[in-house]
This record gives structure tokens, C-alpha cells and sequence, in this order.
């Protein structure tokens, strides 16, 4: 589309107006699946979407193929080459194949057509792959005929792509829609219940090569037909141009799920999927890429993947479509162009740009986001009775995937891309809430607190009162009091703007006075986000009515080679630290701080883990390099998250990044699990398999006159600012 604002408004105006379009009256007027014109119910339209997940693919027609006829006629199907060509798309990942059926080899060879049709799916099912049909296109040669087709004009863009119906047919609009009408119900109900079948996409760019409005009477008795029919499967019809506004209304009006086409650069095509979710459907971009007008796979597809639009691009092997030309912009001597227009391989299967296809494989590579269904479960709190907990999921453009859980505010999954590009889950976690309540390790993932790490002899003071908080881990206490902390209980979650300006994932808690023992009611959020450069980015913010202490981190484990049951020992480590607290045998401070210099605490260089143990807290650089040389040093807080240490995995490329403005980072190599816990994929959370980095103030702080206060005061806001950024060498 050239300008998808006004398109965008006219269909929206007609949504909200509540009309209801002219796609015929339904029998299933009073069903709660349907809408009064035969539409689906947006419920029933979110059902289908989320049993069929987000997919990807490309409008398909084999390379040996000029046009429909072609692909299609008995006499020239090819069986063997589309199973190699879906092959190759299966080994990208892609998921869906948008065809183009043809109403003049049905005319003269129904059974037959529709034999291969069956063959088509056939093939298709065996490379995972769900096509979507096209009945009608008002695109480019208005003449066609049944039999040989011509061959194809060297150098120039679709030459021998026929419009269906055609110009001899659309003669006699009497005949035409007695046809059609038997055209498309027949195919309709042969294949309504098949469940290979994706979607049907009922006419192609209505209107285009000059019909306009005299394409409507046809569009709006195919929408006819398929009501009659009721197929299982979702229609639609794509918007493609805002020069026909009344088509438009008409399209929306009566699409089940909602299909565009853009061919426009990544700011355009970002303002057009906004418009576009007004109406709360699912989504299929059904045409784009276009590199000569800046709509690629390395800047649209993943932006698709993370607003969760099904991506069809146009073209796949080059061949007598000529489509690696662009439109207008003949080559007379047949030689490539530079840059391709459309498709991906050469019919050798060498691929335009290595490039691109390394990003195909790593938008499409499955990303196990978990179904709601596990992660809504009633949980019984003595204190605040029965609470329901639910996920969240952010993606940001590059495809980055998170996903959370309200119980606890806990990290899920989290999907980087490595650098072979496929997406890895650098978190562990469990496949559902029952999963975390039974653990025995029950710090996978959670926000901890009120106070993360450690309190010697469980007790502290404030302005001389003294506070004994819940001792579990012997005498002392870590992680807010385990199961009745932070990281137990059930938080209030809400999808938000987050302060980088992205969608985020706010979850808010209010610990009342007394809870585990600490003083004062507590109202704290914790706000992700997930930024544009691959990059975690966590934001909390606290009050209280009575002075109190706080010191929430995440505590989530890590394993940068994407699976739980590899271990970390090659992971190499550098953290921006040149001094650690000292403990004593049970891991609480002495309150030295020492130089790291000669230790096992030395990672001011990058440093290979190999088998020594860690549960240790390093006391990072302050801003601009300096560092604490004494213990009467003045602390002070960064107003921005400061560079603290970075580790990375040579089997997979990955790297991750921490930036805080906290004074500590506790590193903890995963030494003490119980080995028994089975994670999300089925493995055992084995010791070392696993290492978390938490940014935080000092272990046993309130009890250490020379450590970074932790206490929070009325009319005080407590803030902290932490990025975990990924990226590939």
C-alpha cells in the first residue's frame, strides 16, 4: 500500500459504525461462532489463530511453472518439483505456502485439479507445511486460455501471469457467475474440512489493472459462495490499495482474519499493522518483500514475527515467473539484477544473499512459548485467600522472545538468536505453574525479596530498633524467607509502555507490615521490557509508609548454550569488578572488602569457568572507572546502568551483557542443586548447568556500617535500573 493511514481510518470508521457489509445473510444467525453476515466471531477467529500459531512462508508457484494454468493442468503438474521446492522451504523454517488455484484448468479438468490439489497437500503435510488458497486475482494479463502455455518474455517482471477470471469470461457476467459459483463451491466443499489447509484467501488485489469497482459484484458472491459453504478453514480477502474505499469496508467486513499487502519500507508497514489491530483479529501480511523499495526479510520478517503477523512474502525459487525483475524495470539481455526484486534461491538452490536466509531460518526457528492454559492456576495464600496466576510474552523487532509468569514475577524463556541463527532459551524453567510449585530449587526465575542474598542471624536494626526476619537457610535468612518472599507469591500483572518506550510486562506486589518480619507495607512493581538491540531490560520502583530495608533482584539461572543440561565450565566470565566482600564459611560478610587481585575472584580479564565454585558478591566499579579502595569509601549510586560483566559461549556465538546501576553482582555457578527438579524440556537441572548473575547492594548489608545502605524511608522511591544485552561473535 502507498498510504495506509486513510485506508485504515475509512475501515475503521465502517468497524466501529458496526456495519455489517453485504456478504450475504446465514443461517447461523443466532450461533455464538458466527456474526449476523457469516463472519466468524472474534473469538472464534482467536481460537483458530491460537491452535495454528504464528506462520511463515511465501507465495509459491514451482519454478517450471509460467503461471496458475500451468502449475496446475494435468498435463504440466509436477509433483517431484514441488516436493523438492517444499523441501527447501521446510529447511527455512517456513510453515504456510500462499498458491493460486485456477478456475480454468477446473473448467476443464475438475477431477483432476482437484486430484492435485490433494497431491499438493499431500506433499506439503509431509514438509510441515499448511498452504492457504487463492481463488480470484484481478493481477496483470487480462487473456488466458486453457493448453500450453506461452513462454516467458526474457528479463521481464511476471510476464506470463494470467488474471482470473478472464477478460472473455467477465464478458458475460451470466455466465460468469454460474461458473464461478460451481467454481469455487466445489472446491470449497471437497477440501472445507481439511485440516491441512491453512486459509482461503478468496480474490487477490480485487480491483487492481484497472477493473476497480466493476470487480465488486463478483467479490461480493464469492464471499456468498464460501458463507454457504461454512469451510472449517478462516476466508479472507487482503487490502491492498486505499484508492477504493468502499471495497475496503466490504473486505474488512466480511475477512475472518485480517490480510494485507506491503510492499512498503519498515516505518510504513509499522504504522499499517497498528491501524490494522484496531479490529482485534488475527493478522496475515500476505504479500511483502520487495527489496528495491526496502522491504526485506532482514527488516520486515522479524518485525512480523514480533507483532505476531503471519508473514507471506512474494516469491521463492526464481524461474519463468521472472519475479527477481521489479515491476517496470525490464532487463532486455535476461542478466540478474542487483539487488533480486523478489525470490530467495536460483533453482539450484543457491540462495540470493547467505545472508537473509541465515535470518529466515532464525525468525522461523520454534520457540517454545508456552499456552496460557499451563500457567493459569488458582494458588491458596493463607494471608490473601485463593490467586489466579497468568504468563505474559514480549518480542521485540528482531524476534527476542520472553515470557513470564505473575507467580513470583519469574523469567519463563527467554530466545536469543545464536550464531548459527537459531533462537535458544538461555533461561531455565518449567513447562507449566506446577512445574515451579513443586521444585525443590525454588529460585528459577523469580523476583526475590524483599531482601535477595543474604541477612546474617536473620535480624537487623533501623534508627535502633531491631528486626527479626524469617531464618531458612539455618540461621540466616536468604531470598526474602524462600517460599514466603517475594518469589512466592503471586503478583498483579499488566502489559504496559515501559520507560524505553517499548511494550513491557509490569508486575506489582504489596507486602504488607510484618510480612517475614520486615517493617512497613511495601508497594513495589517490576516492569520488562525487551529494547530493540536484543537487550533484557528490568525496572523496579518502591515505597513504603515505615522505614524499611529492600533489596529485590532476579534471580534466574543462565546457560548460554541454550540447553539445561549442558554444562557451563566453558563459558568464559569478565566482570568489571577489582574488589569482593569477604564471608565466612556460611556465606555472610565480614564486612572486609578485598582486593581481588591473586583470588579465584579475578575476572578483570576474560576468564574460562573450569570447575571452581562460586556463590560470591563482587563489588563492581563505580562510574567513570573508579573503584572503592578502602572501606571508608563514599558509595553513592549510578544514576544509569553501568557497564558490570560479561559472559560468553564459543558453541554458540552467544554472549550476554550486564549493565546496572546496583553496587554488587552476586555470581552463584549452580554447585548446590539437588539434581532431581525436571525442567521444561524434560532434563534434569543438574549442578553447573545453570549460573545467575544478580545485581543487587552487598549481602548482609543493614548489619555493615561500610556497605551501601539498603534502608528505604516514607517519601523515598526506590529505584533500579538493570539490562542483560545479547548479542553473537
Amino acid at each position: 500500500m502507498r498510504n495506509n493511514l486513510i485506508l485504515c481510518l475509512i475501515a475503521a470508521a465502517a468497524f466501529l459504525t458496526g456495519c455489517n457489509g453485504g456478504g450475504g445473510t446465514s443461517n447461523r444467525r443466532n450461533s455464538a461462532d458466527y456474526e449476523p453476515n457469516g463472519r466468524w466471531t472474534v473469538a472464534k477467529a482467536a481460537k483458530w489463530k491460537a491452535e495454528t500459531g504464528w506462520k511463515s512462508g511465501c507465495d509459491y508457484i514451482p519454478a517450471n511453472a509460467i503461471n496458475q494454468i500451468e502449475m496446475w493442468s494435468d498435463s504440466t503438474f509436477d509433483p517431484e518439483t514441488v516436493d523438492k521446492e517444499l523441501g527447501w522451504a521446510q529447511d527455512l523454517g517456513f510453515t504456510t505456502m500462499r498458491v493460486f488455484l485456477s478456475s480454468v484448468v477446473w473448467e476443464n479438468e475438475p477431477e483432476a485439479f482437484k486430484g492435485h490439489i490433494g497431491d499438493f497437500l499431500t506433499i506439503a503435510g509431509r514438509h510441515g507445511i499448511s498452504p492457504m488458497f487463492v481463488f480470484f486475482d484481478d493481477c496483470w494479463d487480462p487473456h488466458s486460455a486453457y493448453g500450453r502455455q506461452r513462454e516467458p518474455k526474457v528479463g521481464v517482471h511476471n510476464s506470463g501471469w494470467v488474471q482470473d477470471p478472464s477478460e472473455e469470461v467477465r464478458a458475460d457476467s451470466t455466465k460468469m457467475f454460474a461458473e464461478m459459483g460451481k467454481y469455487v463451491k466445489d472446491i470449497l466443499a471437497t477440501f472445507k474440512n481439511d485440516k491441512r489447509i491453512y486459509c482461503w484467501d478468496l480474490y487477490n488485489e480485487p480491483g487492481n489493472s484497472g477493473h476497480g469497482m466493476t470487480t465488486f459484484p463478483l467479490l461480493r458472491h464469492t464471499v456468498e459462495w464460501a458463507r454457504e459453504v461454512n469451510p472449517s478453514q478462516p476466508v479472507t480477502v487482503g487490502l491492498w490499495t486505499e484508492d477504493l474505499p468502499a471495497l475496503n469496508r466490504f473486505l474488512v467486513e466480511n475477512s475472518d482474519v485480517i490480510s494485507y499487502h506491503n510492499y512498503s519500507n519498515p516505518g510504513n508497514h509499522r504504522h499499517e499493522i497498528d491501524y490494522l489491530s484496531m479490529f482485534g483479529r488475527p493478522m496475515i501480511c500476505t504479500e511483502y518483500m520487495a527489496r528495491k523499495f526496502d522491504s526485506k526479510f532482514t527488516n520486515i520478517l522479524p518485525m512480523l514475527h514480533a507483532y505476531d503477523v503471519s508473514a507471506i512474502n512474494w516469491g521463492f525459487v526464481s524461474g519463468k515467473t521472472n519475479t527477481i525483475y521489479a515491476w517496470g524495470d525490464p532487463h532486455p539481455k535476461g542478466e540478474e539484477p542487483n539487488p533480486w526484486f523478489h525470490d530467495i534461491y536460483r533453482q539450484d538452490h543457491t540462495p540470493f544473499d547467505t545472508n537473509e536466509v541465515s535470518i529466515i531460518r532464525r525468525v522461523n526457528s520454534e520457540l517454545t512459548v508456552f499456552p496460557e492454559r499451563d500457567f493459569e492456576m488458582d494458588i491458596k495464600d493463607s494471608a490473601k485467600g485463593t490467586e489466579k496466576t497468568e504468563i505474559f510474552v514480549l518480542r521485540n523487532f528482531r524476534g527476542m522472545t520472553a515470557q513470564f509468569t505473575s507467580y513470583g514475577a519469574r523469567l519463563v524463556s527467554l530466545w536469543v538468536p545464536a550464531k548459527d541463527g537459531v533462537f535458544r532459551d538461555v533461561v531455565w524453567g518449567f513447562p507449566n505453574i506446577k512445574g515451579y510449585l513443586d521444585a525443590k530449587d525454588i529460585y528459577s526465575g523469580p523476583i526475590v525479596g524483599r531482601y535477595g542474598n543474604r541477612i546474617g542471624k536473620s535480624e537487623f536494626s533501623i534508627d535502633g530498633t531491631e528486626y527479626h526476619v524469617v531464618a531458612n537457610e539455618g540461621e540466616n535468612h536468604l531470598h526474602g524467607g524462600g517460599k514466603k518472599g517475594f518469589g512466592c507469591r503471586v503478583w498483579k500483572g499488566e502489559y504496559c509502555t515501559a520507560a524505553n518506550g517499548q511494550r513491557g510486562v509490569r508486575f506489582s506486589y504489596v507486602s504488607p507490615a510484618g510480612e517475614c518480619g520486615y517493617p512497613g507495607t511495601l508497594t513495589v512493581s517490576v516492569t520488562y521490557s525487551l529494547d530493540y538491540d536484543d537487550e533484557l531490560c528490568i525496572d523496579y520502583e518502591a515505597t513504603t509508609d515505615a522505614p524499611t530495608i529492600l533489596n529485590p533482584t532476579l534471580h534466574a539461572y543462565f546457560n548460554l548454550c541454550g540447553t539445561t543440561d549442558s554444562r557451563i565450565d566453558n563459558h568464559t566470565f569478565t566482570v568489571a569488578s577489582d574488589y569482593y566482600t569477604v564471608t565466612t564459611p556460611d556465606l555472610i560478610p565480614t564486612g572486609e572488602i578485598a582486593s581481588v587481585e591473586g583470588t579465584k575472584m579475578d575476572f578483570r580479564n576474560p576468564t574460562r569457568l573450569g570447575s571452581r565454585i562460586y556463590d560470591d558478591n563482587f563489588v563492581l566499579r563505580k562510574p567513570k572507572g573508579s573503584v572503592v579502595a578502602d572501606t571508608t569509601a563514599s558509595w553513592g549510586f549510578s544514576s544509569t546502568p553501568e557497564y558490570a560483566a560479561t559472559v560468553y559461549e564459543p558453541s554458540t556465538g552467544i554472549e550476554m551483557k550486564v549493565y546496572t546501576d546496583q553496587p554488587g553482582l552476586q555470581f552463584y555457578s549452580g554447585d548446590s542443586m539437588n539434581c532431581t527438579d525436571i525442567g521444561k524440556r524434560g532434563e534434569k537441572h543438574l549442578t553447573r548447568t545453570g549460573f545467575a548473575f544478580e545485581t543487587q547492594n552487598f549481602p548482609d548489608a543493614p548489619n555493615h556500617d561500610n556497605f551501601p545502605s539498603a534502608v528505604l524511608r516514607p517519601g523515598e522511591t526506590y529505584t533500579q535500573h538493570t539490562r542483560y544485552l545479547f548479542d553473537v561473535r
